[in-house]
């Protein structure tokens, strides 16, 4: 294997310090103090760079930045930055060495390594019509085992989300446990969305020959959203060249176009502040069509309503990679996920991203939230999977930096799913060729560990009975597991959220219904509550009968156990 410049330099930099970096490559890794050249008109596009411990206003501003995810044992972090990065850090007298001088050079320069092939793999990366092709083909050629799932928000310029089912007789309604995947929360992030969708080939091209894929098509339900960021994808995807460094638009706002490649590293969506959504650039209007000029954009891993509003784990300006939005599910992307965790209830959970090789899990937001009651749970199956992929499990504060707002705490605050963020690789989207299959390679066994998970008796409920006439005779009833709750934000509102979630009795009229614990974890949080618990709403009702309402609280490994429920 290759070891690129970039990967050398990390190597003699973990734990030694700015000295070791300069040693290394004076051109790019000199201390620079002259903040006039940073921020010069000639200056690259985006560099990596490593910014010491800084304290107080400077580590605000650090929060603004672009993190890459790596901290090093010598206390500094990794950055990506852009000119107005970099004037931000000058202005603040943040000092700064330059891993990679051209980030966008250097990509073009890499060259790929062999590896066997992988499920689902290709010659580069997907486009996005190549996603929605992609899942409609393996639902043609599995129909049994696959259903196409169009969420039901669009983008904000009108493009459909697409996810898939995979679940023997996939169209039966039943209770088994649901198993999340989702990725390209950030739209930059391109492994995130293959590493999903390649599992979702191997769960079906493997079903038959490998008897473990085959049990977990047979026994869980699993559901994968491999890009639910459409509009931010594609401009990153298809970035374009333009020869100005900015253009002025919507009465003044200017959007940084940089040069070739620049927008492959754009993170949000395609929030924009005029309401102009397309313009042509050039004089010639039949010339390249630009959607969302002013598209600054925001953060969609940040608009989730668990503390949403906290400066520490995001940010109110919409300049800033962070923003979170003007308000929680303002953006339709993240509502797609809520409307499909609240209707399912995934047991276990993973939301991809890149990069830096973590495996967090909650919480994100501060060390007062200092642990969920599922962090045995948590970290036992986080170092069962890091057997595979390397990745260490970490509580996600600890493991990185402050977020709030993000999926993964919402997920486990909202519905106690054991969710984790990971963070593949070690950049936000290298040559196909250098990453995606070796990517696969070590991801399957974790993909396999956590699908397996569900399973555990001891790491869900599993609600039964059976449904009967007044005369004893079974009944094909629905069986409804509700719950209406209120989640808290940092900024003191407390958003109502409904959590319902439906299966279809057997022909005899049994049931088993399995869920992830009723109580939502925060409760047990000195912060929001004293340990109080919560319950299921169990409705069972059919066509003309019922409904019949049941409370059910219930701790991961217990069997509540309704007895005959009768339908009048």
């Amino acid at each position: 294997m290759s070891m690129t410049r970039r990967d050398l330099l990390r190597l003699l930099g973990v734990g030694t310090g700015a000295a070791a970096l300069t040693a290394a490559a004076p051109r790019s890794a000199a201390r620079l103090l002259d903040t006039r050249s940073l921020v010069a008109p000639d200056a690259p596009a985006l560099q990596f760079v490593r910014v010491g411990p800084v304290d107080g206003r400077r580590a605000s501003v650090l929060a603004r930045l672009d993190d890459t995810h790596r901290t090093f044992a010598d206390g500094t972090r990794e950055f990506l930055v852009d000119q107005r990065a970099r004037r931000l850090m000058a202005d603040a007298g943040i000092q700064w060495d330059v891993v990679m001088d051209d980030v966008l050079a250097d990509n073009r320069a890499r060259s790929g390594r062999a590896v066997a092939a992988q499920p689902g793999q290709r010659d580069d990366y997907r486009r996005w019509e190549d996603f929605e092709a992609d899942l409609g083909a393996l639902v043609a050629a599995h129909p049994t085992r696959a259903r196409l799932l169009e969420l039901p928000h669009t983008s904000l310029l009108g493009r459909r989300i697409f996810g898939i089912e995979i679940a023997s007789d996939v169209p039966r309604r039943d209770g088994r446990p649901v198993v999340h995947h989702d990725g390209m929360h950030h739209a930059r992030e391109w492994p995130a969305a293959e590493m999903p969708i390649m599992w979702a080939y191997d769960l079906l091209e493997s079903y038959g020959t490998d008897p473990i894929t085959t049990r977990i098509v047979d026994e869980t339900r699993t559901v994968i959203v491999p890009n639910l960021n459409p509009d931010g994808f594609i401009r990153s995807r298809d970035s374009v060249a333009q020869a100005d460094s900015s253009s002025d638009v919507a009465g003044g706002l200017q959007l940084a176009l940089g040069a070739a490649g620049l927008e492959s590293y754009n993170r949000k969506n395609l929030r924009n502040l005029s309401g102009v959504n397309q313009a042509y650039l050039g004089d010639n209007p039949s010339g390249y069509r630009y959607d969302n000029l002013d598209a600054h954009g925001v953060d969609v891993n940040r608009n989730y309503p668990f503390l949403w509003g906290d400066d520490a784990g995001s940010s109110g300006d919409f300049h800033d990679q962070t923003y979170r939005g003007t308000a929680p599910w303002s953006e339709p992307e993240a509502g797609n996920i809520r409307d499909l965790a609240l209707s399912l209830a995934p047991i276990t959970a993973i939301t991809h991203h890149t990069a830096g090789g973590h495996m967090l899990y909650p919480w994100g937001r501060d060390a007062a939230l200092v642990q969920s009651p599922d962090v045995w749970e948590l970290e036992d199956l986080g170092f069962e999977m890091q057997l595979s992929n390397g990745y260490a499990p970490n509580q996600a504060f600890n493991g990185l930096y402050p977020t709030s707002g993000t999926s993964r705490d919402w997920m486990h605050a909202s519905g106690r799913a054991l969710v984790y963020t990971f963070e593949h690789g070690d950049e936000f989207h290298g040559p196909y060729a250098d990453t995606i299959p070796a990517m696969y390679e070590i991801n399957r066994g974790a993909f396999i560990s956590h699908s397996l998970a569900a399973l555990n008796p001891l790491l869900h409920i599993a609600v039964t009975g059976r449904v009967v006439d007044p005369a004893g005779n079974p009944i094909a009833a629905t069986i409804r597991a509700t719950k209406s709750f209120e989640t808290p934000t940092a900024d003191g509102q407390q958003i109502a959220e409904v959590q319902n979630v439906a299966m279809t009795a057997e022909d005899d009229g049994r049931f088993r219904f399995v869920l992830p614990p009723s109580t939502r974890p925060h409760l047990d949080e000195p912060e929001f509550g004293d340990g109080a618990t919560e319950p299921y709403v169990i409705v069972v009702e059919a066509v003309g009968r019922g409904p019949v309402e049941i409370p059910v609280t219930a701790g991961r490994g217990e069997t509540p156990d309704l007895g005959t429920v009768f339908l009048n």
